[in-house]
């Protein structure tokens, strides 16, 4: 009978008999098996009051996404005002013209104008993302309690006097790694520069967005904790709402012409942007399904039904060969932030019958 016992069966056997040999050993040092550490923390108390080797949380920093705004950038818009009417430039490829396309997405849709440096179905703004070297500002989570006054023998008790939701306000610090002609500076000054005109009535929003009783310039800000391989979402956040409120152009006219300091100017090497956010939304799982309708509603075809029919979800080793020509979409049910690409973008690369 025993040479009838497929192969497997015996390398099965002496694989399990390995692990119950291995976790035996490692309960006589006082450790806990192998895959029962984290659950026998939670189960019972540890007698030799040594740390459980548990590895340490190896969460990566992640991705941040800021969602493009919906200004009204039209031509008779802007021209109403003398810096803004700088971003009325007819070269598909410049800065002004594609800082004009990004803040309003229905811009070649309205006004016909051609944009070649952005993606119209990219629901974020990719300048700032890739760019970003840090966001801080979050706040913790916090309770205010109820003390009452201490009695006869100072005896006091109390109680949470508070709810659980963050709808306050709150500032936000974003600092940028700024690239070749500061186009982010730029950026924000005339994201900025429209919320004042707005503000004074020189501006008129989209009359969409005015029936609608919306506020145009808002972004929303979110984080994405991801797992050490940076190929899950771990954790996710996200302002309720969030707008720029500072531009650093100040530093850049700074002159100290005594010698000592380079003639090239270094003061924006790194920018600092100061965002107002209202609220912030944590440990939800409407989050997920937010950011994805996000991503659908600035390209339909990444809807379910119609995603796998126009664009191809790529495997680890082929993420390096479509950097910034991608769209993302976190699984609902397995959490993994899903890069996909064009079909067409993919066949100039590799084969997709591979």
């Amino acid at each position: 009978m025993t040479g009838n016992i497929r192969p497997e069966i015996v390398i099965d056997e002496n694989r399990q008999a390995y692990q119950r040999s291995l976790s035996q050993i490692y309960r006589r040092v006082g450790r806990s098996d192998i895959d029962q550490t984290i659950s026998n923390s939670f189960y019972g108390l540890k007698m030799s009051g040594r740390n459980a080797g548990i590895a340490l949380n190896t969460e990566n920093h992640g991705y941040t996404f800021f969602t493009r705004p919906l200004m009204n950038m039209s031509y008779n818009n802007l021209i109403v005002d003398r810096v803004m009417s700088n971003m009325v430039n007819e070269r598909t490829n410049s800065l002004a013209r594609m800082i004009r396309a990004t803040f309003d997405p229905w811009l070649e849709k309205n006004e016909r104008v051609s944009v070649t440096g952005v993606d119209q179905l990219n629901a974020f703004i990719p300048l700032l993302s890739n760019n970003l070297i840090s966001l801080s500002g979050f706040q913790d989570f916090t309770l205010n309690t109820n003390m009452q006054s201490p009695g006869l023998y100072r005896e006091v008790y109390g109680y949470t006097d508070d709810i659980p939701y963050n709808y306050g306000s709150y500032d936000l610090t974003a600092n940028f790694r700024n690239l070749e002609g500061d186009p982010i500076s730029f950026m924000m000054l005339i994201w900025g520069w429209y919320q004042g005109l707005v503000y004074e009535g020189k501006l008129w929003p989209h009359p969409e967005v005015i029936a609608a009783n919306e506020i145009d310039y808002q972004t929303r800000i979110y984080r994405l904790i991801m797992d050490s391989t940076r190929k899950y979402v771990t954790r996710m956040g996200a302002t309720g709402v969030s707008w720029p409120i500072t531009s650093p152009i100040g530093n850049i006219f700074n002159f100290e012409g005594d010698g000592s300091q380079s003639p090239f100017t270094t003061a924006n090497d790194q920018i600092s942007i100061n965002f107002r956010s209202l609220g912030f939304t944590y440990y939800d799982n409407i989050l997920v399904h937010e950011f994805n309708k996000t991503v659908t509603t600035f390209n339909r075809n990444m809807e379910d039904g119609f995603r796998t029919n126009v664009y191809y979800k790529l495997r680890d080793n082929e993420k390096p060969f479509f950097e910034h020509r991608t769209y993302p979409r976190i699984n609902p049910l397995t959490l993994e932030l899903e890069w996909w690409v064009s079909k067409e973008l993919y066949r100039d690369v590799f084969d997709l019958n591979q």
